[in-house]
């Protein structure tokens, strides 16, 4: 079992609930940004269209409501390098769900799909490509409407055509979709947060104006960028890997169990299980 203190984790920073730590391919933390209209941003990510840069949430029922909130701070001056249209900044998208797209217009750009074909279509009246810090809310009922708010202020809004549904086995894509469609991102993003619950215009405006947290319990994952991604990474050649929480002896009177669905390279958070123990089983 071979062990490294280098990893690809992004670490979710919610107050409660169930920790959903994101994966980082080739982003790169940078400390604090600002733009010459704004104080700095600290803690932040830069993608690089032209990397493929990423970064990914495992598909979790607590990202399944069909009513919540995906918000975020982005700054870019444009889309670039291949695709059709856009650049991604979220994708949970199969044949069923939504992206979020910054448009090669600059504006913010949403479609759903609902198993069958495309409702829900729209863009925003506001533009995010002026390289600034923006604050983007996307705010959706899967049987109603979606409104789409940039720094804090509604900038479009639609009623849906036909009820859709997210698809509860597509991961969370951010930057790059799966879909070479969509061009990749190039620029920053900062505190990106997903809530099960509708937010009003006024906790946007409060996330917006102040960084309030606004309501913890319906705050399924943060990703504010605190610090540099990081982890634990664990390999080995062949076998099956286990834990345990305690070592008898030498750690044959143990009670292990086989990690489910580990593949190596396997990366953990070890702040979530301090006193975790790791072996391989051949």
């Amino acid at each position: 079992l071979g062990i490294s203190h280098t990893g690809n984790l992004v670490f979710d920073s919610k107050p409660l609930g169930t920790i959903h730590d994101a994966l980082n391919f080739g982003a790169t933390w940078l400390a604090s940004n600002s733009d010459p209209s704004s104080a700095a941003r600290n803690g932040v990510m830069q993608f690089v269209a032209a990397e493929g840069d990423q970064v990914t949430l495992a598909a979790n029922p607590d990202f399944n409501s069909a009513q919540g909130a995906i918000t975020f701070w982005m700054r870019s001056a444009a889309t670039a390098g291949a695709g059709d249209f856009g650049a991604i900044l979220v994708d949970r998208r199969s044949d069923r769900g939504d992206v979020i797209v910054q448009a090669d217009d600059g504006t913010i750009f949403v479609q759903a799909n609902d198993g069958t074909g495309t409702v829900n279509s729209f863009s925003s009246t506001g533009h995010v490509n002026d390289d600034r810090w923006h604050h983007v809310a996307y705010v959706y009922d899967q049987a109603g409407s979606t409104t789409l708010y940039i720094d804090g202020v509604v900038s479009g809004s639609q009623i849906t055509t036909r009820p859709w549904a997210w698809d509860p086995a597509q991961r969370i894509e951010i930057g790059r979709s799966h879909d070479g469609y969509w061009k990749m991102y190039d620029g920053l993003l900062d505190d990106v947060r997903i809530y099960n619950r509708a937010l009003t215009a006024s906790e946007v405006a409060q996330i917006t104006d102040a960084g309030s947290l606004v309501d913890s319990t319906a705050l399924k994952v943060r990703l504010n960028f605190d610090a540099a991604p990081s982890g634990v990474t664990m390999t080995w050649l062949c076998g099956t890997l286990q834990q345990t929480d305690s070592l008898i002896g030498n750690g044959s009177g143990s009670v292990w169990t086989d990690v489910q669905n580990a593949t190596t390279p396997y990366v953990l958070n070890p702040q979530a299980a301090p006193n975790r123990f790791y072996r391989v089983q051949h």
